[in-house]
């Protein structure tokens, strides 16, 4: 989420609007991603039978995009140009699960052409009949909304959804130890990262930024203070939940460094990751036909006290409100609306480096995602759009996708971006507007 601007970078960009990791037809969703993301639901649970075969499979992915400004500052030919592999391998043992999913990446843009990602590599052991203990490189997730993330800090991949990868990259795994206990007062899920990882944010290696120091959009690369990897830099999560008729309430807590370099040394003339506490809740369920939700959460970030220090994020409450309805058979509208309240605002203006620039003390910001499905849904038609009244910017993601057989998948889309200003969440980012396509081979 954006704060006050800052020198170097106060990498608006990432404002995170929400939480989903989807299948590739299919809209996000915070509830079931997280449900599959964990493997373990209310069913397996007091099941004896489990799958004591492995289960492998993979796919070929080749992706390229381009941009649609001529002018622009990043110096590359295309936005997307890479060739994926994957191969996975997941079964039961007993009553434990393991599971590994590796990816091998040949991309024309990044620094490293060829690199190999650890997408998943963890065992989840049952422990008893009301607790399993989920160890290794996973992916976190949790909180209601959709491209919102005010609770779920864990690390994102920005540079996958500006490129156009698929919306499940925009996760990025983390190294970490997951506790989870079910019982009738309620859920407790609590979460220990002890290596700290962070955003693969926008740093100028694939897209250009507004860079205040510079005084415009630049492709220059950031300049970063890495963490070092010790206990002081890990991070605890906790989530408390509890499902009443249908609803699901929920509170959170979170404590580590916030997974972008949003502050600033002025010393090294570096930014660095700071430290932040955060807590919130949500409610989630159904309301007139749809789904609704309501989040909130608070953010501190330790080395800014009063306002007083422009180099350092202000402390932000965030309040979320969503809604979902089919509006006709295979037609589904939703829409958020995002409130960031700025604390010590008057302080932080008198301090900021450019007050212009300082985002508003009261920040909106409105979204609106339009599905339709057809063709025994293998084909899938929509539109994700953000847009920040206070700001005048916006952010657009049309897509179409096809499912032709369990083998053979098709996408094309865009990511659009514009504003009245290039130093604003979205504006900064015109010139970085592409159009993409991608053909994938499952086996």
């Amino acid at each position: 989420m954006r704060k006050k601007l800052m020198p170097l970078l106060l990498l608006a960009a990432i404002l995170s609007p929400a939480v989903s990791v989807a299948d590739d037809n299919a809209g996000l969703d915070t509830s079931a991603a997280e449900a599959e993301l964990d493997l373990w639901d209310e069913n397996s649970k007091g099941s004896d039978k489990k799958q004591s075969d492995w289960n492998v499979g993979g796919f070929v992915e080749a992706g390229v995009g381009g941009f649609t400004h001529s002018n622009r500052p990043i110096k590359k030919d295309f936005s997307l140009a890479e060739l994926r592999g994957e191969l996975f391998a997941n079964r039961y043992f007993g009553e434990h699960f393991v599971s590994a999913k590796f990816d091998v990446v040949a991309d024309d843009i990044d620094d490293q052409n060829i690199r190999a990602e650890v997408r998943e590599l963890f065992a989840n052991f049952k422990l008893g009949d009301s607790a399993n203990l989920k160890v290794g490189q996973q992916v976190l997730t949790w909180g209601t909304g959709d491209f919102i993330f005010i609770n779920d800090l864990f690390s994102k991949d920005w540079q996958s959804m500006f490129s156009g990868r698929d919306d499940s990259y925009l996760k990025k795994p983390d190294p970490a130890v997951k506790f989870s206990w079910y019982n009738d007062i309620g859920n407790v899920d609590l979460a220990w990262i002890p290596v700290f990882d962070g955003d693969d944010y926008i740093s100028g290696e694939r897209f250009s930024y507004y860079n205040p120091m510079v005084g415009g959009v630049t492709d220059k690369r950031l300049s970063v203070e890495n963490p070092d990897n010790d206990f002081d830099n890990g991070a605890f999560a906790l989530r408390l939940s509890k499902n009443v008729g249908g609803t699901e309430y929920a509170l959170y807590g979170y404590h580590g460094l916030y997974s972008q370099p949003n502050a600033f040394n002025p010393v090294s003339g570096k930014n660095f990751f700071p430290k932040m506490n955060a807590v919130g809740a949500s409610v989630r369920g159904t309301l007139g036909g749809g789904i609704a939700n309501a989040e909130v959460s608070y953010w501190n970030f330790l080395a800014e006290k009063d306002g007083s220090n422009p180099f350092v994020p202000n402390d932000q409450i965030n309040l979320l409100l969503g809604y979902e309805h089919e509006i006709a058979p295979n037609v589904t509208l939703s829409g958020q609306y995002l409130v960031q309240k700025m604390q010590d605002y008057d302080q932080a203006k008198k301090v900021a480096l450019n007050s212009s620039q300082l985002v508003d003390e009261w920040n909106q910001t409105a979204t609106i995602r339009l599905n339709w499905q057809a063709m025994q849904q293998k084909l899938n038609v929509s539109l994700f759009a953000f847009y920040s009244p206070d700001d005048e910017d916006f952010y657009l993601k049309p897509k179409v996708s096809y499912r032709q057989d369990d083998h053979w998948f098709y996408e094309v889309g865009a990511n659009i971006f514009g504003g009245k200003h290039n130093y604003t969440q979205w504006g900064q980012f015109e010139k970085d507007s592409n159009i993409y396509a991608r053909l994938k081979y499952n086996f």
